[in-house]
């Protein structure tokens, strides 16, 4: 079925029409059409079945009217007995409105045996409801989406295989009947020898939750499975957000045997970012807006007045000022204006009750303007009109607390392989979780920017998510779940730079810490980035040029005074030259040879003195893989620093500087590296210093009175030939 075209139509129809071989004579099948809109619709039927003999596939109408909101049938009469004995034929029913735009396919086919699989839908009270699942069959990367009419009810006539049925479903949520929970129903695992019943049961499903130590709220949520059946893998997902405020699954009857599934939820949760209460109730379901002025950190208590819709004459009877002013969102006063009415009647907090389903994360502000001067908070239904109620009785009071900047986040993950069990809460502590210390050191005054963790399950190579707005300047506590899976985070700077890190395995009870945007910055590749890759004589390398510490570093400055510059070569010839991170080349032939590697960037940036200008050189060897489409990646030999810096990026003048030396993952023709060679220049490289190696591996700074930054120059060679030589000028500074 061509979904995109159904739901605009607003019309669907039986997703297929079958019958084996061998029938004693012609079969007949109904097929269903179904229209969701106010408005009857005719729509004009053929069959398309080229290979098929004439006369195999007949319509009983070439023209069907369906009813608004309802149903109308026409039989397709399939008849095999003209045709040679074994051979399969295909076809589909196209069904097409006045225009001439198809709005709906039918599957038609007379072939090999088939069983009918019955699908149900039922919402948490047994009640039939409509719903999309995606059906997998064994063997195949990419499910098909099947559409369950207003009857709950489907009907599909199927090769004798193993199918897998699962659907993304929303259900009531936590706070009330108005709040959305997200569930996943159906069963993974379908075994389809005989005719077969599925159904899609919302009454059975049990909530997935992981509960932490201190009080959080989601800001991101995830629910998704992975497949894996006949040598393929599908993976699909749905990432609710705040709109939803639980997630759920309908447990499986069995374990799966056939191939593999595992299901996960993924959560962030952080600090509140606005909590509310009443001397009676604790709302819990309250999400700050986008584009306001957030309170000052801290707690308060307000005085609480109902202001209706919000509107202007909403006020004329209340004294808003300084106080917290409940709302109803309406279509009447636009979210703008609300706010802008609160803002004039001096209220320092407007809490808006939501008037549709789930929660919603709105701007109040002026698109690409500034924030509106006021804080601004939802509230799903449930939830507002009990605080709506409170607000009308007199001398009501509000408890507010506000944390703009959360001092601690929760990246949790849990999965269940080859099943899903009855029980899904489980409570994280710091015990199974690690604890990972991060300091933010953005070189912006104001701190704007983002970040995400990202997680990578066993058998997928992509993952989900997305930079979250995130103030990254300062310290912050993230807890992060430990288990089969690696984690990657992501930060950035407004304008300023996207740094990447490597992907981690983390210890249950583990303590680490996690440095962003600070010296020494280089370029520097890891395994959460694009590897430097060969593909029979074809080569790509990205190398981004800012990299600190751990994290890859893509500078994100138009101002012109950010540059950089690759150039790849092979014995004097050039092979290519890039001015920002990718420079492409094809080598001379498929044999081993050396090639060289050369990249600078220089910078006048006013947000930090540090790094102004860089050259690394990598030598290294390369053949082609015997395989002309295998991806070989390069031996670009990686340096890594460490010194200890103040919070103005500067060392004490006899510090200890690490420098180590690694290889890229699964990287080809390397040997063992030796130990890395530093030398040190207090003059911005006109005279150097060899530095000496001191006890534990480290080198010593032996800075000049009157010296201010330190620039490096560190070297590695591996057994094979590969090098490094890395120049970072004004690496870091000198207190």
């Amino acid at each position: 079925m061509d979904v995109d075209a159904a739901v605009r139509a607003g019309v669907y129809a039986s997703a297929t029409a079958y019958a084996p071989y061998g029938s004693t004579g012609p079969e007949q099948r109904p097929v269903t059409y179904t229209n969701t809109t106010g408005t009857a619709v005719t729509l004009n039927l053929s069959v398309a079945a080229t290979h098929a003999p004439e006369g195999m596939f007949r319509l009983s109408d070439s023209r069907v009217t369906v009813p608004a909101h309802g149903t109308a049938d026409v039989t397709l009469t399939i008849d095999g007995s003209g045709s040679p004995g074994g051979r399969s034929y295909s076809g589909q029913i196209l069904a097409t409105d006045a225009d001439a735009r198809s709005v709906a396919h039918t599957a038609v086919s007379l072939g090999p045996v088939r069983h009918k699989l019955t699908v149900h839908f039922k919402d948490a009270d047994g009640n039939p409801l409509p719903g999309v699942f995606d059906l997998l069959r064994s063997g195949d990367s990419e499910s098909l989406p099947v559409l369950v009419g207003d009857s709950g009810t489907t009907e599909l006539y199927l090769p004798e295989d193993t199918y897998s049925a699962l659907a993304f479903k929303t259900v009531p949520g936590v706070h009330g009947p108005h709040s959305w929970g997200m569930a996943l129903l159906g069963d993974p695992e379908i075994r389809l020898v005989k005719d077969t019943t599925v159904t899609f049961d919302a009454s059975r499903i049990e909530r997935i939750e992981t509960t932490v130590p201190q009080r959080t709220e989601a800001t991101y949520q995830r629910l998704d499975y992975q497949r894996s059946m006949g040598g393929m893998t599908y993976r699909t997902g749905l990432e609710t957000q705040t709109a939803y405020d639980s997630l759920w699954a309908q447990p499986t009857a069995h374990k799966v045997t056939h191939g593999d599934f595992r299901v996960s939820a993924r959560w962030r949760k952080e600090q509140p970012a606005l909590t509310v209460s009443t001397r009676t109730t604790d709302f819990t379901d309250v999400l700050r807006q986008d584009g306001v002025t957030a309170l000052p950190t801290g707690t308060r208590k307000l005085a609480l007045v109902f202001a209706g819709n919000g509107a202007d004459a909403d006020y004329a009877r209340i004294d808003a000022r300084g106080k917290a002013v409940v709302v109803r969102r309406n279509d009447d006063v636009a979210d703008g204006v609300q706010a802008a009415n609160a803002v004039a009647a001096g209220a320092r907090l407007l809490l808006v009750v939501n008037n549709e389903g789930g929660r919603a994360l709105r701007g109040y502000g002026e698109p690409f303007g500034p924030p509106v001067a006021l804080d601004v908070a939802l509230l799903s239904t449930d939830e507002g009109e009990k605080l709506a109620a409170q607000a009308k009785v007199r001398a009501a009071q509000v408890t507010v607390t506000s944390q703009p900047v959360n001092p601690y986040v929760y990246d949790l993950l849990s999965s269940w392989h080859n099943e899903i069990p009855t029980r899904m809460t489980t409570r994280a502590d710091s015990r199974s979780l690690a604890r990972v210390d991060v300091a933010f050191d953005s070189p912006l005054p104001d701190g704007s920017g983002g970040e995400f963790r990202y997680d990578w399950i066993p058998g997928s190579g992509w993952t989900f998510g997305g930079p979250q707005p995130e103030p990254v300047s300062g310290a912050r506590t993230d807890w992060v779940s430990t288990g089969d899976y690696r984690w990657n985070q992501e930060a950035y700077a407004s304008g300023v730079v996207y740094e990447i890190g490597a992907k981690t395995a983390y210890r249950p009870g583990s303590r680490q810490s996690e440095e962003w945007f600070g010296p020494i910055e280089r370029p520097h590749l890891n395994d959460a980035y694009r590897s430097p890759l060969r593909i029979g004589d074809s080569m790509a390398i990205d190398v981004p040029a800012w990299g600190s510490r751990d994290p890859i570093g893509l500078s994100q400055d138009d101002t012109g005074t950010t540059t950089q510059h690759m150039t790849l070569s092979q014995g004097g010839t050039t092979l290519g030259e890039g001015v920002f991170s990718l420079v492409e080349g094809r080598a001379p032939g498929p044999g081993k040879l050396p090639y060289r590697l050369v990249v600078t960037g220089e910078r006048e940036a006013p947000f930090t003195p540090y790094s102004s200008a860089t050259r690394t050189q990598w030598d290294f060897v390369s053949a082609a893989a015997a395989d002309p489409e295998a991806e070989t990646v390069l031996p670009l030999v990686q340096l890594d620093y460490r010194v200890e810096l103040d919070g103005a990026g500067r060392a004490k003048r006899h510090a200890t500087l690490t420098v180590t030396a690694a290889h890229l993952p699964d990287a080809a023709h390397v040997g063992h590296l030796g130990a890395p060679a530093l030398e040190l220049s207090y003059d911005d490289g006109r005279t150097w210093h060899r530095a000496d190696r001191i006890r534990g591996g480290g080198f010593r700074l032996d800075a000049p009175r009157g010296a201010e930054f330190v620039t490096v120059r560190a070297s590695a060679r591996d057994t094979v030939g590969n090098t490094v030589q890395q120049t970072v000028t004004r690496a870091f500074g000198l207190r």
